[in-house]
């Protein structure tokens, strides 16, 4: 009876000395943020809704450069080129998850360009499915515009479309329109994509690997060995009242340091590896996802 009186105590003040410890308790505050922070993701993530999306490739091809032509004389289908000619390419798509119908469309979906620019051709380069019945309608090309429709646009379904413009580099093209839920198209930026993704993946990587040889190094400053001080009797030697201070002050001092770097290494862990998941989430996707 009188172990395990004794016995219980003993758990009780290891469990409060467990769950006291600073390390513990900032583990746990870093849990569960993370936790907060995964589950509002989800919540988001599972929000119904369209979500009409276009980009334009970022690299323009002049075709025809009017201030370098030579006394030859440029035309298309009968038309004297006078100015610069470029090709631009523009993917639409539903970055949502409903699904966009034709009966959806609440404003006319219409591919323009800024400034108004004449348009000398419009075709499908790319679709994600020949199911979805995507269109394009080349009746006001001359006032710089291009009617787009579908059938039905599943989610990541669209497709890419080269533009070819009586304009320099400067022309860009817009979508405007809407559809319902959605009183304005969105337009995804592509430039740089690739190489932001692979910094993330560096530094993620880098901040692990830091991680991982500070705990090394904290295990292994922690199992150091202490002074031998295993003669000396405390009050009759000062030089052995000395060497058990010594040992005491740092034994202290040792944990103090290798729990500093526990908690340092493990926000290291920590940083790199949202860096990961920000990649996978985000970079790591293509854009459009039918690629350019």
């Amino acid at each position: 009876m009188e172990k395990e009186e004794t016995i219980e105590p003993e758990i009780e003040s290891r469990k409060k000395y467990f769950f006291s410890n600073p390390i513990v308790s900032f583990i746990s505050l870093i849990v569960g943020i993370l936790a907060i922070v995964v589950s509002i993701f989800l919540y988001l993530m599972g929000i119904k809704k369209r979500e009409l999306t276009y980009s334009c490739y970022p690299i323009k091809t002049p075709i025809v450069q009017a201030n370098k032509l030579t006394p030859l004389e440029v035309s298309y289908k009968g038309y004297k080129i006078l100015k610069d000619v470029t090709a631009v390419q523009i993917a639409i798509w539903n970055k949502g998850n409903l699904p966009i119908l034709s009966s959806d469309i609440i404003e006319d979906i219409v591919i323009q360009t800024i400034p108004t620019t004449r348009i000398l051709e419009a075709s499908i380069q790319k679709c994600s499915r020949d199911i979805i019945k995507f269109k394009i309608s080349e009746e006001y090309l001359e006032k710089g515009k291009i009617p787009v429709s579908w059938k039905i646009l599943e989610h990541n379904d669209g497709a890419l479309i080269q533009v070819i413009i009586e304009g320099g580099t400067d022309t860009e093209l817009t979508l405007s329109g809407a559809i319902i839920g959605q009183s304005a198209v969105n337009m995804q930026v592509t430039k740089q994509i690739n190489h932001r993704g692979k910094e993330l993946i560096f530094l993620g990587i880098l901040l692990i690997i830091f991680s991982i040889f500070a705990c090394y190094l904290a295990i292994k400053f922690r199992k150091k060995p202490s002074l031998k001080v295993s003669n000396a009797k405390y009050g009759e030697d000062t030089s052995g009242n000395i060497l058990i201070i010594i040992d005491r002050i740092e034994k202290r001092t040792r944990f103090k340091q290798s729990k500093n770097m526990f908690i340092v290494s493990f926000i290291y862990f920590v940083l790199g590896l949202a860096l990961l998941m920000i990649y996978i989430f985000s970079f790591s996707r293509k854009f459009p996802p039918f690629g350019f």
